[in-house]
């Protein structure tokens, strides 16, 4: 199945790879890809703070030495023009000693590329908070860091009367955590990046809705399996919040809706893409609760609450 805003696949290798030798900040560049599987060139150039023109151009070189893959690809914040993505390509995997079978994006479908995207701008955004507010450091557990340590840690078996086995597995989007240099206290989320793709509710059993996700993490919360988490993450956690980052504010009116008919939907905090971008993550753009009609709130407290957009800085 092919995207309607994607090309024709291209060969991963060159037919006239080059030998040229790797610039400095090259093996950072090709890093950065691994980690995050597919990125754009904004996103590239958000991450290792260089211009869009810059990365354009290394991207070019490392393209043409069979590193990179590089495609265009039609996402929601460009009206249709097309953007580049990039990821590895085997030779780039060797080149970096990479044993893992997620870095390419074989297991990536097309038509879930917008999804992967979206969750890197997300993170990338968190990121930015820490360079907004110096006091707090945000750190972020991927679950295609691929350790089966870390991805148990991601397979969050839920023992209650939802259903029995990997049907009660929840594997989040991501993981993150905040922690406050002068308070000690930290803080505990779970993402969950919703394209509008996925059923509010279904059948008895069927554990592909937001039904299910919502019962899950409630019991989650109640039965206290996410402090096995302390751990990886170095902190002690007193509960935790659930983040739901939607493709379009219409979605979040439709996810607060059907949050509030559920028992216990305080800990869900639900924006959308178009305000993370227009004012950050740290912004009063978080609908608390399933309550879309109140004011929009700071994940962070109102105290901390500021505007951290990260896209002026991406030239």
């Amino acid at each position: 199945m092919t995207h309607p805003n994607m090309k024709a696949s291209t060969p991963q290798h060159p037919p006239n790879m080059s030998s040229r030798p790797l610039a400095k900040h090259d093996i950072p560049l090709l890093s950065s890809v691994r980690e995050y599987r597919v990125l754009s060139i904004r996103q590239l150039a958000a991450i290792s703070r260089r211009s869009c023109q810059v990365v354009r151009r290394r991207i070019r070189s490392l393209e043409d030495s069979g590193l990179i893959i590089k495609k265009p690809f039609g996402y929601g914040r460009n009206q249709g023009r097309p953007e580049e993505i990039v990821y590895l390509s085997l030779e780039g995997m060797k080149l970096l000693s990479d044993k893992s079978t997620n870095s390419i994006p074989a297991d990536i479908k097309s038509h879930t590329i917008d999804h992967e995207l979206l969750l890197n701008w997300f993170r990338i955004h968190w990121l930015h908070m820490e360079k907004v507010i110096p006091l707090l450091s945000f750190t972020y557990l991927s679950p295609r860091e691929h350790s089966s340590e870390t991805n148990q840690l991601f397979r969050l078996h839920i023992p209650s009367g939802l259903g029995n086995g990997n049907a009660n597995a929840i594997i989040p989007d991501g993981i993150f955590a905040i922690n406050h240099s002068e308070h000690g206290k930290a803080l505990l989320f779970f993402l969950e990046v919703d394209m509008d793709s996925e059923a509010m509710s279904g059948k008895r059993g069927n554990t592909n809705t937001i039904h299910h996700k919502i019962l899950c993490y409630q019991e989650l919360y109640r039965n206290k399996h996410y402090k096995r988490l302390e751990e990886a993450f170095g902190s002690k956690f007193n509960g935790f919040r659930l983040l739901f980052l939607a493709s379009t504010d219409a979605r979040v009116a439709a996810l607060c809706r059907f949050a509030k008919t559920t028992q216990s939907s305080d800990f869900i905090w639900l924006t959308d893409q178009s305000r993370m971008f227009d004012h950050g993550l740290s912004a009063n753009i978080w609908v608390r609760g399933g309550r879309y009609e109140d004011p929009r709130e700071s994940i962070l407290g109102p105290g901390l609450a500021s505007e951290s957009p990260i896209m002026a800085s991406i030239r």
